[in-house]
């Protein structure tokens, strides 16, 4: 009768205190119908849907492991201190527990870590906004998006302009002279704390659009806003 490897749990993964070239990684059992046989890859941590990197040294048919108890370990040998350091700070260990025909492996147990993360609160006129950090980045960004904006009055953005340069105004009509007077939606936002520089896009929908001559009609403006040394600010 087939059975599938019980899941390890609890997996883990830490270089020695001596920082050697060597990354331990640890899980627990007991891993019922399995082979004693087990799979370790890593995925990176900023890229969950990555291609997985097998373990260094992997032999065919996964490493055989003797349980201490419960508890699992294998020392994987890296090439350098600082590869065996970057994989225990950017990776994410997986361990399968392998089988057996008829058995079938386990599912992957997958490592947990803590995300430590901060974030940049700023003021468009009277709207308070938080954005979020982009890892390792200095970048901070708005989680907005032309489907999903953020929505701030037209006086809110006016009162925002004005205090970045004094001579900056806003328009008060559209072009075919209507007064603006609509709530804006920002579509992107983002801080670039280490260069100093932002960008800033915001559009207003026109209801029902602003028709120049039959066929042509104007349906939202936009206003595109950016403080730049000519760096990239990555938006994922």
């Amino acid at each position: 009768m087939m059975a599938q490897a019980s899941t390890p749990i609890s997996v883990t993964s830490k270089v020695p205190p001596e920082n050697s070239n060597t990354l331990v990684v640890s899980w627990l059992g007991p891993i019922d119908n399995g082979n004693d046989k087990f799979s370790i890859q890593f995925v990176s941590r900023n890229n969950s849907g990555g291609t997985p990197v097998p373990a260094p040294g992997q032999p065919e048919g996964g490493f055989p492991v003797t349980a201490t108890g419960n508890s699992y370990s294998q020392a994987l040998t890296f090439a350098s201190p600082t590869d065996a350091s970057n994989y225990a700070a950017q990776f994410q260990a997986q361990v399968q527990a392998l089988a057996e025909e008829p058995n079938t492996a386990s599912n992957w147990g997958l490592q947990a870590w803590w995300n430590v993360g901060f974030s940049l609160t700023i003021t468009v006129g009277s709207t308070e906004i938080t954005l979020n950090q982009l890892p390792g980045m200095g970048v901070y960004r708005l989680p907005v998006s032309k489907e999903d904006p953020l929505s701030v009055t037209y006086a809110d953005l006016s009162k925002f302009v004005k205090t970045m340069d004094s001579q900056l105004t806003m328009p008060t009509t559209f072009p075919n002279g209507a007064p603006i007077t609509a709530s804006l939606n920002i579509t992107e936002c983002m801080v670039d704390t280490i260069n100093r520089t932002f960008s800033f896009d915001v559009s207003a929908t026109l209801g029902k659009g602003w028709e120049i001559f039959p066929g042509l009609t104007f349906n939202a403006i936009g206003l595109d806003i950016q403080r730049t040394n000519g760096s990239y600010l990555m938006a994922a």
